[in-house]
């Protein structure tokens, strides 16, 4: 009798496992090929100011790239693809869901090139090129399983439609992995130059969906879920957290104070001694004009007060008081002072939200459009969700005002949903912001982010 030989084992089956590893030098020579790694780097920051999204969408792009440039990008990117799907048929073979794989790992192959393009100067991202990439990988793929040779792969597990929902599934967890990543790399740097602390970060992932509703509701739904999902919510919570076991002195010459009164500007003096006198002085003044409450408490209540009266550069319009403390004002409104006219400034007042709900009193100051060259200076402002809000208005923005020397404080957390800012300035250039004492901001309400803050700013 003779021996039976055993069958020899088809070549693909011994090197089976190793197979996923050429991926590693496909990437290498993809990189070369595309010349990633020659030349200068753009900054994340650039990046984010550099790119609009409009681009991002694989649609065509006329006159950003030439017919030759195109061409020779997508020739290389089928010559690269091609591998991608003979590597997923020797590893996966001809099992249900090969197909699917060879297209995902394709688009996210090349999904990577073009996170690395946006860094290049010269380059835009194209999301056409993933979109090719996974075509070709597919494509290869099953022209393979025509092949009479067949790799030995292992009994598939689960049935064909679960195979797919689990390949699906697991690449695109992975590309919003990625482009989670790739945001964060770019927002960081951002996030860090406009001073946001890690809990405003958060709140801000948290009300993506608000007030947005069709596709883009459930995209942001889907954004802010994998966010909070995978725990960036709680740890950017947990970040702004500061241990106040020793309580931090605070440098001096900081805050309002007497000895920051200064003197009474030169200009016409307009007394007034209430709030209806007030009012008259503000919508009759001219510039160079020096309005000085009398000590006493005002109260404003039904309507807030505007400034619509121009001052110049060499006549500003000056409301104070002689003495900080002497006069305070307190308010039942959701803005008290309104400024929308230019060279304003405001001295030693003690300016209170007294509302019986703090989501009334929301800002004690609002600086709009045209308030350009407004100061604010030796003022005490307390008991607002936002102690000055800074803000365009009509086509126009208050630029290059100061805030200097004043005291921003809260006496009790705030229980309202709103944001509690002790200056939110939005859309305006130029400000000063200097020697401030900024102090017990806390929210307790809404998304109940909590935080006992105290600062300086310099």
């Amino acid at each position: 009798m003779h021996a039976v030989r055993p069958a020899r084992r088809n070549w693909l089956v011994r090197v089976r496992l190793l197979i996923p590893w050429l991926f590693v030098p496909l990437a290498v020579v993809a990189a070369y090929a595309m010349g990633l790694p020659d030349g200068d780097w753009r900054t994340p920051r650039d990046v984010m100011l550099g790119i609009d999204p409009r681009l991002l969408v694989p649609l065509p792009r006329l006159g950003f790239d030439s017919v030759l440039t195109l061409a020779t990008r997508w020739l290389l990117i089928v010559v690269v693809a091609v591998p991608i799907g003979a590597i997923v048929w020797a590893w996966r073979g001809s099992t249900r869901g090969g197909g699917l794989f060879a297209a995902c790992a394709g688009f996210t192959f090349f999904l990577l090139f073009e996170f690395g393009r946006a860094f290049k100067p010269g380059q835009l991202p194209d999301l056409r090129d993933p979109i090719i990439g996974a075509s070709v990988a597919f494509l290869v793929w099953w022209l393979l399983r025509y092949s009479p040779t067949q790799p030995e792969t292992p009994l598939p597990r689960y049935g064909p439609w679960k195979t797919r929902r689990r390949i699906l599934f697991r690449f695109l967890l992975a590309d919003v992995l990625l482009l989670m990543i790739g945001g964060a790399v770019v927002m960081l740097p951002e996030i860090r130059d406009l001073g946001l602390t890690p809990a405003r970060v958060a709140a801000q992932i948290e009300r993506l969906p608000e007030g947005r509703s069709g596709v883009k509701g459930v995209a942001f739904r889907v954004v802010a879920g994998a966010f909070s999902g995978i725990g960036v919510v709680w740890w950017l919570k947990s970040a702004n957290q500061i241990d106040r076991s020793i309580e931090p002195a605070l440098p001096g010459g900081i805050g309002a104070g007497a000895a920051f009164d200064g003197v009474s500007p030169a200009g016409r003096l307009r007394p007034a001694s209430s709030i209806e006198a007030l009012r008259a002085a503000i919508d009759n003044a001219l510039p160079g004009d020096v309005i000085v409450l009398s000590p006493g408490v005002y109260r404003v209540k039904q309507s807030y007060i505007t400034f619509i009266r121009p001052g110049s550069a060499a006549a500003p319009i000056t409301l104070r008081a002689s003495r900080l403390g002497t006069v305070i004002v307190e308010a039942e409104l959701p803005e008290t002072f309104k400024v929308d006219a230019p060279w304003w400034r405001f001295e030693n007042i003690v300016l209170k939200g007294v509302c019986s709900d703090d989501g009334v009193c929301d800002n004690g100051f609002h600086i709009v459009g045209r308030a350009e060259n407004t100061v604010i200076r030796n003022m005490r402002i307390e008991d607002f969700n936002a102690q000055i809000k800074i803000n365009g208005e009509n086509g126009n923005f208050p630029d290059n005002g100061r805030i200097e020397h004043n005291s921003l404080i809260n006496t009790h957390p705030r229980r309202t949903d709103v944001s509690v800012t002790p200056i939110d300035l939005v859309a305006a250039n130029g400000w000063s912001i200097t020697d401030n004492l900024i102090a017990d901001f806390i929210k307790d309400g809404g998304n109940r982010g909590r935080g006992s803050e105290s600062a300086d700013s310099g």
